[in-house]
This record gives structure tokens, C-alpha cells and sequence, in this order.
């Protein structure tokens, strides 16, 4: 009789277990009797177990998700506010655990990926509102890893890179949306390395240089619409550094100026189209520093003066077209200092004038 008792009792502690597991409960409605702390739900002051529905103001469902012991598990869907489905998917002891998916308006596939104890693992896909798959790559342990490529809308190839426990590595590729290359290089624990190349949408070679640990390093050079070479130079730990040159579109020869970390430092140089030097002068720590000369299309000499510390320091000369001098003086700091000389088209004196600190005194 004893034992009869408590298999009947048995019974019934099971079945209760049963239906306090698989209750369905609407949250909107009974809200008071539902409390948060560290992680899990209460109902009534007892881990919840079963489902919990949520509305929108229409009544119209909004999130089902449920628990075990107060915390997440099972299946949690999500609806739009028109009764669309927006996300599903399944958790586990909390955790985010299996295949989740997200949709468009439109009912298509938004977003499909795994997770595993709530971190992405395997295969996720991407996927535009007319169903083109947009995206898709590949999680481990959290971390992007392997080949990722992206798409644009009309399926043509966009990008095309690949991972290394989170970090890019290896080749990278960018496409225009014509097909043509734009973009290739590769990167090193996730910093651009090695040669990169860039590519107008016709297929031509708008410039290519090196990089080192992120940053350029080595020769680069740009090129014009045609393939003739705009301009080049070298750069060291991402700064300028060195003889750069750039060139007018018939290839003759522009500027020549030189830097050093950075700034503009030693000969700095330009030409006009037909290869005749227009000015040239010199740079120290990026100011100007030096003799500096400007000349007419004539190759004649135009005004010619000496800088220092970015101001000029120093004779100043100016010389008609013709190459007769035209006026001649000197400055200091910037400002007209001492005699200065004028000079008439027949190089000629026609007066002389007198400054201190940039100020006429006779």
C-alpha cells in the first residue's frame, strides 16, 4: 500500500513538474509578478520555466522566447509589428547556441549564422533585400577567420580578404562594380604588407607602393588617366622621405622637392610644361631656408632672395624681362632693411630709398 502511495505521489510531483515547465505566460499582463537578478527571470519569486509572449500595443505578438530555470532556453522568435518574422533562433543555458536567422520587411532573409555558448562559430551569411547574398564569412571562436568576400547587389564580386583569429592576413582584394580590379594587396597580423596596387575602373594602374607594418614604406607611384607616371617617391615608417618628383601629363618633369620625416627639407624645385625651371629654393624642417630664385618663361632670371627661418633674410634682387636688374635690397626678418636700389628698364639707377624694420626713413 506504502509503495502504491508513493508511485501515485510520484506521479503527481512529475506531472506538476510538466506543467509548470511548459506554461505560457503573457508578460503584458502579468508583469508585476516577473523580477530580474543577475541574469535570470523570476516568476512569482521562482526561477521562470516555460514561455513568455510579449505584444505590441495592437496585441499583435512581439517576442516568444523561452526559459528553463530562469534562464533563456529553447526557442525566442521575434515578430515585426505588421506579424512579420524579424529573428530566430534557439539559446542555450542563456547563451545564444545553434542557427540564428534575421529577416528583411519583405520577408526575405536578412542574416543567417551559428553560435555556440553565445559566441559566432561557423558560417554567417549576409543577404540584400532581393535575396543576393551580400556577405559571407566564417567565425571561430568569436573571431572572424578565413576568407570573407562581399558582393555588390548585382552579385558581382566587391571585396575579398581573409582572417587570422580576428586580424586580416594574407591577400586583399577590391573590385569595382564593373568587374575591374580596384584594390590589391595583402595584409600581415592585420596590418596592410608587402606591395599594394590601385586601379581606375577601366583597368588602369592609378598607383602602387609598398607598406610595412600598417604603414607605407618604400617607393610609391601615381599615375594620370593615360599610364604617364604623375609622380614618385619614397616613404619611411608612413612619412615622406626623400626625393619626390612629379610630372606634368606630356612626362616632362614638374617639381622636385625633398623631404626628411615628413617635412620639406633641402632642394625644392619647378618646371613649366616645356621643361624650364620656374623656381627653385631650399627647405629646412619644412620652412624655408636658403637661397631662393623664381624665373621668367624666358628662363631669365625674375627676383632671386635669401631665406632664414621661413622669412626673408638677406639681398634681395628683382631683374626686368630683358635681364636688366630692377631693384635691389636687402631685408632682415622679413622686412625691408638698409638701401634699396631702383633700376630703369636700361639698368639705369633712377633713386635709392632707405628702410628700417620694413619702415621708409628718407
Amino acid at each position: 500500500m506504502r509503495i502504491l502511495i508513493k508511485f501515485f505521489l510520484l506521479i503527481l510531483i512529475i506531472t506538476s513538474t510538466k506543467v509548470s515547465y511548459g506554461q505560457r505566460v503573457d508578460f503584458d499582463k502579468e508583469k508585476e509578478n516577473f523580477s530580474f537578478e543577475d541574469d535570470f527571470t523570476y516568476y512569482k519569486g521562482s526561477p521562470f520555466s516555460g514561455t513568455i509572449v510579449e505584444h505590441y500595443d495592437n496585441r499583435q505578438v512581439k517576442v516568444k522566447k523561452s526559459y528553463s530555470g530562469g534562464k533563456l532556453d529553447g526557442d525566442w522568435v521575434e515578430f515585426k509589428e505588421n506579424g512579420q518574422l524579424e529573428e530566430k533562433g534557439p539559446f542555450n543555458k542563456g547563451k545564444k547556441d545553434g542557427v540564428w536567422e534575421q529577416y528583411n520587411e519583405n520577408g526575405q532573409l536578412k542574416r543567417k549564422g551559428s553560435y555556440k555558448e553565445g559566441i559566432g562559430e561557423g558560417v554567417w551569411e549576409w543577404y540584400y533585400k532581393n535575396g543576393q547574398l551580400k556577405m559571407k564569412g566564417f567565425y571561430k571562436d568569436g573571431y572572424d577567420d578565413g576568407v570573407w568576400v562581399v558582393y555588390y547587389e548585382n552579385g558581382q564580386l566587391e571585396q575579398k580578404d581573409s582572417y587570422k583569429e580576428g586580424k586580416k592576413e594574407g591577400v586583399f582584394e577590391f573590385y569595382h562594380e564593373n568587374g575591374q580590379l580596384k584594390i590589391k594587396g595583402s595584409y600581415k597580423e592585420g596590418k596592410e604588407d608587402g606591395v599594394w596596387e590601385q586601379y581606375k575602373e577601366n583597368g588602369q594602374l592609378e598607383c602602387k607602393g609598398s607598406n610595412k607594418e600598417g604603414k607605407k614604406d618604400g617607393v610609391w607611384e601615381w599615375y594620370y588617366d593615360n599610364g604617364q607616371l604623375i609622380g614618385k617617391g619614397p616613404y619611411k615608417e608612413g612619412e615622406l622621405d626623400g626625393v619626390w618628383e612629379s610630372y606634368h601629363p606630356n612626362g616632362q618633369l614638374e617639381s622636385k622637392v625633398s623631404y626628411k620625416i615628413g617635412e620639406k627639407d633641402g632642394v625644392w624645385e619647378m618646371y613649366n610644361e616645356i621643361g624650364q625651371l620656374k623656381e627653385k629654393g631650399s627647405y629646412k624642417e619644412g620652412i624655408m631656408d636658403g637661397i631662393w630664385e623664381v624665373y621668367y618663361e624666358n628662363s631669365r632670371l625674375e627676383k632671386k632672395g635669401s631665406y632664414k627661418d621661413g622669412e626673408l633674410d638677406g639681398v634681395y634682387e628683382w631683374y626686368y624681362e630683358n635681364g636688366w636688374l630692377g631693384e635691389k635690397g636687402s631685408y632682415k626678418k622679413g622686412e625691408k632693411d638698409g638701401v634699396w636700389e631702383f633700376y630703369n628698364l636700361n639698368g639705369k639707377i633712377i633713386t635709392t630709398t632707405t628702410y628700417r624694420n620694413g619702415v621708409q626713413i628718407n
